[in-house]
């Protein structure tokens, strides 16, 4: 027989069925191999495209005169150059290089190369721009694109072993039902070569429109996710299919082998008898297992079968054990990350993106606008979309007259002794009784909060005890917070929603007339700062010239002199403030407080008001936050709505990327010394929308971990069906004996079925347990932090992922065994039985 092609293309269609789901299989593979590597393909073609935008240079050289520019840019080699200032990063000894040459070479994949050559012939020194480099597979001595090389190529195997393998059981079960075909070919005179030759042929067709059906999906697969993530160059590469062919058909070669070997080997009166080699067992007595306790006989003869074949019993149990513990870790912590969520979105309060400075007793007004970001800032941050509110934010710190009784004597036990700040201790200096009581003064400040009628609201569903303010002599305490804890016991750091004050309503709190306390050290501070400054600008200047004379010796005396002027200044405004907060305390000038109020937590600011005090007045204790309308908050400090301490920004849904943006331009503009992060600046941030961002990408882990195990389930189901179907074929002689004997048909259904339902139970049983486990492990050893979030078993995920293996089990074995034929004589006669 000469058309051995179309007797390939005959034994497809005669099993249609089970060539359309192995084309499926191979599809469902390339396609998602090719988005793998078309996306990683494309990300670095992105980022080229980035670099060229914004950094347009391959290699920057360092010549010695104007001739050696020239001869390098006549350099057949060179594309073109430009001269420019190079800048190098050192920490002890930058440099600048005047007249550097930035040049892109003519073949950029040789750029590693040219470089050396460059250096060698033209006597320099130089650097490879490495980033740039490794967009065309250079740098690293050559040996990054061979690494690269190999990692694409080893995920291309590892994902073709999926794809061959489906193709590879559906030949071999094409091969069993067709065993009686080769036979006869043999006989009427083909060679074993030419036989092997229809199997590999066979195997090959229907690799090669799977391997096109994916690379169409997965082009358009590409196309879909590059659109969603605003990436270009998303469309058709054919590199990434050159590692497909080459991984899939070095995968088919020897799959295909082994399956022709079994009927290449086989002689022609076997193959036309239906004989095949299966494995013989020696005959010998078993106990009833728990199978045969739950199901009967029948329980312990399905159990028999399934162990027959080993090999294949833990393949499909792995397969489908990991796909339940999958589910379950990746809904586990999903479910932990949703409530995690919540717990940062209560933690952070109303105001998400905020920019603010406490106003504290020893600033002016203008001092505090310039410890804000430049006002361009915050008005794009306030153009955003989702943006619901925006509104000023009001904050001082205000000295209570008495430390121990307005302070440090209301904090809970619990708290003193498992925080890292409620253990601080004060120890008085000997002979310097200014630095004592400033001291004193800094561990009794208060951050007082203003707000506005709409803010105040929000804390009636926080209140504990009692009633929002009515009168100018009331305030509302914070007495919980979530604070970050050490458990000494444990050897556990933690953070938590916990009480740390014991204030009650109608306790009193007295404050110090914040009016004349800050007039008082900013009259005092005036003098002396104004000197310091003279001082400071004469020192600099001498400094500066003594630089640019090469006077090392002067240089570093008066470097010293610089920093005995700005310690010295330091302890004179501790001083002061020491000496202004005395006074007032001396003569009573301080007014009491009710509280009114005692409320869980801040709902409108979160905890950003204790990071901001405990870093601006080196209080180590969680601070107390008082709360009262915006009017008494101005007329306590004399100021008007000007004294603005930062703004805050609710939005419905925050765009993370636009405000990294925002930030990132204002980060630029600052190198210039013009920015929103000036020296000056010493405003506090926001953190929700770094969680927010982390949220963003471990969604997008976890989706891209979702992909990659279903992949994998759905190619060992379909591995599943076709290795059970060709199960079913090689033992319908078995079934048909259990026939003779008495069994009825429908008994006979039971048996095999049951094979289904077993290795159901052992892996959802498994992989429950795994799951479970694993899930547990990554919880305590990743989100442990967050004492205040409980682990959440996924119930419903956990459910349906047994429910499916179930089903894909079950029907695994079900619908090829009603495919087999009824004629149980025919079956018998195969083989002279």
């Amino acid at each position: 027989m000469e058309h051995y092609t179309d007797l390939a293309f005959r034994y497809i269609k005669m099993n249609k069925r089970r060539s359309i789901l192995t084309v499926m299989g191979v599809s469902i593979s390339v396609m998602f191999l090719y988005m793998l590597l078309n996306l990683g393909l494309s990300y670095l073609l992105n980022y080229r495209a980035y670099l060229r935008d914004n950094f347009d240079y391959e290699i920057v050289l360092f010549p010695n005169d104007k001739q050696q520019i020239q001869d390098i840019l006549n350099d057949v080699r060179v594309k073109d150059g430009v001269i420019d200032d190079y800048y190098k990063y050192d920490y002890y000894s930058p440099e600048t290089y005047k007249n550097a040459l930035y040049i892109n070479t003519t073949n950029p994949y040789r750029m590693d190369k040219i470089f050396k050559e460059l250096k060698e012939k033209y006597g320099v020194d130089g650097k490879l721009h490495i980033e740039m480099a490794a967009t065309y597979l250079q740098g690293d001595n050559g040996s990054f694109a061979y690494v690269m090389i190999l990692i694409a190529l080893l995920i291309s195997y590892i994902i073709a072993i999926f794809g061959v393998g489906l193709v590879r059981s559906s030949i071999q079960l094409n091969m069993l039902e067709r065993i009686k075909d080769f036979g006869q070919l043999r006989c009427i005179g083909s060679t074993r070569r030419q036989v092997k030759g229809i199997i590999y042929l066979q195997g090959l067709i229907l690799e090669l429109t799977g391997i096109v059906c994916g690379t169409l999906l997965g082009v358009l697969g590409s196309l879909i996710a590059g659109a969603v993530v605003g990436w270009e160059h998303t469309g058709f590469h054919a590199l990434p299919l050159a590692f497909i062919m080459i991984a899939f058909t070095g995968d088919l070669y020897f799959a295909m082998d082994e399956n022709a070997k079994l009927v290449a080997d086989m002689t022609p009166v076997s193959a036309i008898r239906g004989e095949y080699r299966i494995r013989k067992e020696r005959l010998k007595r078993r106990r009833s297992r728990l199978f045969g306790r739950l199901f009967g006989m029948k329980g312990d003869y399905a159990y028999k079968n399934i162990k027959r074949n080993p090999g294949r019993f833990y393949r499909i149990i792995s397969a489908m054990t990991l796909g339940v513990a999958a589910a379950i870790i990746i809904f586990g912590v999903l479910s932990t990350l949703a409530a995690i969520k919540t717990y940062m979105d209560q933690d952070n309060g109303y105001y998400h993106v905020y920019y603010e400075h406490t106003f504290m007793p020893w600033e002016s007004e203008s001092e505090l606008m310039n410890s804000l970001p430049e006002f361009d800032m915050m008005e794009q941050v306030s153009e955003m979309p989702g943006l619901a509110k925006a509104s000023r934010i009001y904050t001082a710190a205000v000295a209570t007259s008495d430390k121990e009784k307005n302070v440090l004597d209301h904090y809970l036990d619990e708290y003193v002794e498992k925080s890292n700040g409620g253990t601080a201790t004060m120890v008085k200096q000997e002979g310097n009784e200014d630095y004592y009581e400033e001291f004193n003064m800094t561990q009794s400040l208060v951050a007082l909060c203003g707000y506005d009628e709409e803010d105040m609201t929000r804390y009636e569903d926080s209140l504990i005890d009692g009633r929002l303010p009515e009168k100018d002599n009331e305030i509302m305490m914070v007495v919980s917070n979530y604070l970050y804890l050490y458990d000494a016991h444990s050897d556990k750091a933690y953070e938590t929603f916990m009480r740390y004050l014991d204030f009650q309503v109608g306790d009193t709190i007295d404050i110090v007339n914040p009016i004349r306390l800050r007039s008082m050290i900013l009259e005092l501070t005036a003098p002396v700062t104004e000197e310091y400054e003279k001082e400071s600008k004469r020192l600099e200047d001498e400094k500066e010239k003594a630089g640019k004379n090469n006077d090392e010796e002067a240089y570093n005396a008066l470097k010293n002199k610089i920093d005995r002027l700005d310690a010295d200044y330091r302890s004179e405004q501790i001083k002061i403030r020491g000496r202004c907060y005395k006074q007032l305390v001396d003569e009573k000038d301080y007014t009491t407080y009710s509280i009114c109020g005692i409320l869980k937590g801040d709902v409108n600011q979160g905890k950003r008001i204790s990071a901001d005090m405990s870093w601006t007045t080196e209080v180590f204790y969680e601070p107390l936050i008082a709360i009262v309308p915006k009017e008494q908050y101005m007329n306590m400090l004399g100021v008007d709505e000007s004294a603005v301490s930062g703004m805050q920004y609710h939005f419905d849904r925050l765009n993370v990327n636009r405000y990294y943006d925002i930030d990132n331009e204002a980060k630029a503009l600052d190198e210039s010394g013009t920015g929103a992060f000036r020296e000056e600046a010493t405003f506090l941030r926001s953190g929700y929308p770094a969680w927010v961002n982390f949220w963003r990408d471990a969604k997008r882990t976890l989706f891209g971990i979702g992909l990659v195990v279903l992949f994998i389930v759905v190619m060992s189901v379909i591995n599943t069906i076709n290795a059970t179907s060709s199960s079913m074929y090689m033992r319908r002689k078995e079934l048909a004996q259990l026939r003779v004997l008495g069994a009825a048909k429908g008994d006979v259904f039971r048996i095999v079925m049951l094979e289904g339902v077993i290795e159901s139970i052992i892996a959802c049983v498994l992989g429950v347990f795994l799951g479970t486990g694993l899930s547990l492990g990554v919880f305590y050893g990743v989100f442990v932090y967050f004492e205040a979030v409980r682990y959440s078993f996924p119930w419903l995920a956990t459910v349906l992922s047994v429910v499916v293996t179930v089903l894909i089990l079950c029907g695994a074995v079900y619908f090829p065994l009603k495919r087999l034929p009824n004629d149980v004589a025919a079956e018998l006669m195969t083989a002279g039985e």
